[in-house]
């Protein structure tokens, strides 16, 4: 602790003095405790200390009437205090380093630096790991993990630096993890349905785009491209959203059966993935005779029996189960009718076979036999009993 004396001009110590207070400042330093009594001609300080920042400061005492100056280093005191300095909110690809170290700046209660102060950095969140954990505060007061490498799955990671119980303990740094580089293309849905031909598929067909980790690829552009025969679809590229998927309507083609459409990655890429769909038939627009009846005697059974093909509006068979009518037509003043089945479903091939005849029947009548699935009909050709 400082102690000034009154002296006279020989320097003696003027023991009668026992009045008065001396006080000291500094500028930039508050002091505490900075006063103190004349005892005997000394003024003696207790308890004086400083707050401000370390450095070299030149002290003042007076009395009032006399001043004396002396030079004084402040240094830094004990750490209190701790706190972020670079290094939060980064962003980087998964599995990869972050491009600036956390970095943690520890001060004493005066904001000076401390240094040689032990610091650790842990991975709190996200996976991944750091090297330099355990670092140590340099001459600036600054503590630096060596490196921060984010976990495999994107999103959230966080790191903590932690130092005793100074305030601020523990300093939060987070980072944000990024999908890598597409790696992996796949089916996400509309595979392996069934829809009518020249129609668009109830589920439109997805991909989905991730990388190496299994996290989405946003931005992706993914190229759609049917099979011949295989219809349309509603764009030729979709880009993924931010779930990593991509997204088109098909419309099958117009011939029933096996249709596909190919998804594949960017240019440069080999990955792609097949949709298979199954086209199956429109409803009945069409009737063909694929055999004319004809008779050569009696016509009880006929003797030639017709044979006829129900089709869609593209010309496929419709396939099976379709119910057709036959009906007679007589031509002139005849009274036969259609003996056997005249309502018959169609076969997986969209025909139909009879087993028809004419009773009774008349040398030299004329008939045709109308072939009818609801409004759709065909008529066969004239039928003359001999």
């Amino acid at each position: 602790q400082p102690a000034v004396k009154v002296v006279d001009l020989g320097g003696n110590t003027i023991t009668s003095v026992n009045s008065g207070n001396v006080t000291v400042s500094s500028a930039g330093l508050t002091p505490t405790n900075g006063s103190a009594p004349f005892v005997n001609g000394v003024a003696t300080f207790a308890g004086l200390s400083f707050t401000g920042l370390a450095s070299l400061y030149s002290l003042d005492f007076t009395d009032g009437t006399f001043t004396v100056s002396n030079s004084f280093t402040l240094t830094a005191g004990a750490a209190t205090q701790i706190a972020l300095s670079t290094g939060n909110g980064q962003s980087a690809t998964v599995g990869t380093a972050v491009s600036t170290a956390p970095r943690v700046l520890v001060r004493d209660a005066s904001n000076n630096p401390v240094a040689g102060v032990s610091v650790t950095f842990t991975v709190t969140g996200g996976g991944g790991g750091v090297t330099g954990g355990s670092a140590t505060t340099n001459a600036s007061g600054l503590a630096t993990v060596g490196s921060w490498t984010l976990g495999n799955t994107a999103g959230s990671n966080t790191v903590e630096a932690t130092s005793g119980s100074l305030t601020g303990s523990p300093v939060v740094f987070t980072a944000t993890g990024t999908a890598g580089a597409a790696d992996v293309l796949s089916k996400d849905n509309g595979d392996a349905q069934t829809g009518t031909v020249g129609v668009a598929l109830g589920t439109a067909i997805r991909v989905k785009v991730v990388d190496a980790f299994g996290n989405p690829k946003s931005g992706v552009v993914v190229t759609f491209t049917p099979a011949g025969g295989s219809g349309t679809v509603s764009a030729p590229t979709a880009t993924t959203d931010g779930s990593g998927v991509a997204s088109v309507r098909w419309t099958l083609g117009t011939v029933t059966g096996a249709q596909s459409v190919t998804a594949t990655m960017p240019s440069g890429s080999t990955l792609s993935v097949t949709f298979n769909a199954t086209a199956t038939p429109d409803v009945a627009a069409s009737i063909t005779i694929d055999q004319q009846p004809a008779v050569t005697g009696t016509g009880n059974p006929l003797d030639t029996q017709p044979i006829i093909t129900v089709k869609d509006q593209y010309g496929n068979a419709v396939g099976a189960g379709v119910t057709v009518t036959a009906t007679l037509v007589i031509l002139n003043a005849g009274g036969a009718s259609l003996t056997g089945t005249t309502t018959v479903a169609t076969n997986g091939s969209g025909q139909v076979s009879w087993s028809l005849g004419l009773a009774p029947t008349v040398a030299a009548e004329q008939y045709q036999i109308t072939f009818a699935v609801g409004v759709v009909t065909v008529t066969s050709g004239t039928i003359t009993i001999p």
